[in-house]
């Protein structure tokens, strides 16, 4: 549970040492600041709660073992120095996520609280999306895992979410073709940073997203290499994807490509959302249109033979496209926020 999800209360060193008597727990307290009363477990336990430093920071701050601090915040709880409730907004996100992931089959939905804020709204929900996505696709994860990864600007929060970590034999494959922006939301940088955050072998997608004919792009995908990254591809365990809402003023990477007459083509063919660069409508189906058989990279309905189909989104603007992908059957693990699950499941 994360501290988003918790309220933690931390009580007063006077009522902490009232009836306790000031009970040292290592004889080198110099480094303890008076006011916690020379008592490193009260020490350890503000930095770790209040301050947010990880164990190791707290063990390196007081100069004893990280074993030492996970003892120090065990004896706090049963000192009454810390209080942990769950707070009741988040009760309402875990119902939500439940009576979603009933009405949909899924296997899990989270549901993050949707910011109240209106400055950077959008940057704190892809955030708090990609603190929860971290989460479930690290449960999802076993050794030997082969794990698909899209682009997009939740599928990054999800990949600077994550702890460092290593399972063994973990691949990390590029699902979608290579961006010719080079910027940090492309397929290929959110897959090596995936990988980088796993220990994993990271395997990219060395052909552009979209070609400029048929032709080119019938025979890009009959080379030896992406035929055999194609059947990697098809050996996926997990996917970790987001979608967008169409919008006259999309932007794209390869704005050569998919210019706003391209963008209207599809609008006026009843496109609802882009998922793995392909437009869809709102049967899950691809749009067909101008790029049809230009783009390099997995096809949306080849979702369905991976076990663990992991989309992360959220948004007024995305609620037409999640519904399809849930009503298709092409998503397993829901991560979302609140307003959009409410939509949903009304």
């Amino acid at each position: 549970m994360s501290v988003s999800e918790i309220a933690i209360m931390l009580f007063t060193c006077d009522s902490l040492l009232e009836g306790e008597g000031m009970r040292q727990t290592d004889k080198s307290v110099s480094n303890v600041p008076l006011e916690f009363s020379g008592d490193q477990v009260i020490w350890a336990t503000w930095l770790y709660f209040a301050e947010n430093k990880t164990q190791n920071e707290v063990a390196r701050e007081l100069g004893v073992s990280r074993a030492t601090i996970a003892n120090y915040l065990t004896e706090a709880k049963k000192r009454g120095m810390v209080s942990v409730a769950i707070a009741p907004d988040l009760l309402g996100n875990i119902e939500t996520g439940r009576v979603l992931a009933k009405n949909y089959g899924l296997a899990h939905a989270h549901v993050v609280p949707t910011p109240e804020v209106k400055l950077n709204a959008g940057q704190l929900l892809r955030e708090r999306l990609g603190v929860a996505a971290a989460h479930v696709l690290r449960r999802a994860l076993q050794p030997n895992s082969i794990v698909g990864v899209s682009s997009g600007r939740t599928v990054l929060a999800t990949g600077q979410a994550l702890g460092v970590s290593e399972l063994p034999n973990v691949k990390v494959v590029q699902v979608a073709g290579s961006s010719i922006s080079g910027d940090n939301i492309s397929p290929e940088y959110c897959t090596a940073l995936i990988a980088g955050k796993l220990g994993a072998q990271s395997i990219n997608l060395y052909a552009p997203a979209i070609l400029s004919s048929k032709k080119l792009c019938t025979e890009i995908l009959n080379e030896p290499s992406l035929r055999g990254q194609f059947r990697l591809i098809e050996q996926l365990d997990i996917i970790l994807f987001g979608v967008s809402g169409i919008q006259h003023d999309m932007q794209f990477a390869d704005s050569e490509f998919v210019t706003r007459e391209v963008i209207q083509h599809y609008i006026d063919q009843h496109a609802i959302g882009v998922v793995l660069g392909r437009f869809v409508d709102s049967q899950g189906r691809e749009t067909k249109g101008p790029l049809e058989g230009r783009i390099v990279g997995m096809k949306v309905g080849a979702m369905k033979n991976v076990a663990n189909r992991i989309m992360v989104a959220g948004g007024a603007d995305k609620i037409s496209i999640i519904r399809t992908m849930l009503e298709q059957g092409l998503v397993t693990h829901l991560i979302t926020d609140l307003k959009t699950a409410e939509a949903l499941v009304s």
